[in-house]
């Protein structure tokens, strides 16, 4: 009989955010934009183009022309606007993730003799694989505090992190089962020491159980990983052809991005063999992307971003094994790649006050994950790795909800 069980830590996120600043309607001003060069079709008054963004007055993060490409105001003349460019800015976002891990491996497998089968007679049957952990959504937290240079640049800076996915997945095996099997090792590339990866049927010749590695009544496999990531970008305005049935914003930043990610892999089994894996990956780059804005309601809109980094990826790993005292390092530069998506709906639901709720995606590759760093060679857990691998693939996604503070 085989058991799995999962052990899955529940994580909990308390989120306190304190702004000390007030505003009011009577506080914010409608003076011209600098360098505002409307031209004399601004002493007429503007078409009412709908819809319109704040009709108390005040300010967002919805971009416009000051001159009158973007949305335009009721009441008044070209050279005031109902919501205004901003000064400073800062948002807080919930932002729990999940984590995606492309592909799955094996780490302990049953041996079943099929007695039908005189060529091929001992099948091989995955028990215990990386596909049995359970990665759930996990609490986070972005914020961003952003400065406008005039109406044409904004410099940002963000933090998203403090993300933390763990579990743990077992398998047992009654020894005196009827089935005539034992649980294989992936020490012993699943009692076929030196043979080809991959669980195939097995001739009598090729199955050779390790006494000591093999013949397992148990094994059990854990991981853990974490997340941090900050940016610091400029972003510009791109004009756009006025639209009277379109009301829509674009925006192109330029920036630098690091993300930092670390795991813990450990396996276990009933001949007190274990394997720890602790990889790192310290990533710097470049990135560039693009915004859309497009108004949809009164005082309410939707952003559009998608992001592209370029990383120098500085990762390592660090092998610990009951066949070696020594820990093993290694190390090695690599160039990783991410696509950053995301859609989101604001609502001012006041003359400084936005409210956000929408998902975000991040498709990472050329990284170093724990699990895939695991060595299933033993003569190499003795003499050292002579690579690491660093071609694991993630997707983290998951819903964002929060609040934009703008003055």
């Amino acid at each position: 009989m085989v058991r799995r069980t999962w052990k899955f830590k529940p994580a909990a996120l308390l989120i306190g955010l304190t702004l000390m600043a007030f505003s009011h309607p009577a506080l914010v001003s409608h003076a011209l934009a600098d360098g505002c060069q409307c031209g004399a079709g601004c002493v007429e008054r503007c078409p009412a183009a709908e819809p319109v963004l704040e009709t108390l007055c005040g300010q967002s993060l919805f971009w416009h022309d000051p001159c009158g490409n973007g949305y335009r105001d009721r009441e008044y003349d070209c050279y005031f606007h109902q919501s205004t460019p901003p000064r400073w800015y800062a948002s807080a976002e919930f932002v729990p993730l999940f984590r995606d891990q492309s592909g799955s491996q094996t780490f302990q497998a049953l041996a079943i003799e099929d007695t039908s089968d005189t060529e091929t007679p001992w099948v091989r049957q995955a028990v215990l694989g990386t596909n049995d952990f359970n990665s759930d959504f996990e609490p986070g937290f972005r914020v961003l505090l952003g400065r406008a240079l005039g109406d044409w640049y904004r410099i940002e800076a963000s933090y998203l992190g403090t993300h933390s996915w763990s579990d743990s997945a077992e398998v047992r095996y009654n020894a005196g089962a009827p089935d005539n099997g034992n649980l294989l090792s992936p020490l012993s590339n699943f009692g076929n020491p030196g043979g080809l990866p991959g669980l195939f049927d097995l001739t009598d010749d090729e199955f050779n159980p390790v006494v000591g590695i093999d013949g397992n009544t148990s094994a059990s496999i854990r991981f853990k990983s974490e997340m941090d990531n900050g940016e610091v970008n400029l972003r510009r305005r791109v004009r756009v052809v006025p639209d009277p049935q379109v009301r829509a914003e674009t925006s192109c930043l330029v920036g630098l991005r690091y993300m930092n990610i670390r795991e813990m892999f450990e396996y276990e089994d009933s001949n007190e063999n274990s394997v720890t894996v602790n990889t790192d990956n310290d990533m710097f780059g470049v990135q560039i992307g693009a915004l859309a804005q497009f108004l949809v309601v009164d005082q309410g809109w939707i952003d559009f971003e998608i992001k592209g980094v370029m990383f120098f990826n500085d990762a390592s790993n660090r092998i610990e094994s009951t066949l070696d005292d020594d820990p093993l390092p290694a190390q090695r530069d690599r160039t990783s790649f991410m696509g950053d998506l995301s859609l989101t709906y604001n609502y001012q639901f006041a003359p400084s006050w936005t409210f956000r709720l929408g998902y975000n995606a991040m498709w990472l590759t050329g990284v170093a994950l724990a699990s895939e760093n695991f060595i299933v060679d033993t003569s190499a857990l003795v003499t050292g790795p002579n690579a690491i691998d660093h071609s694991g693939r993630l997707v983290y996604h998951g819903p964002t909800i929060g609040l934009v503070f703008v003055r």
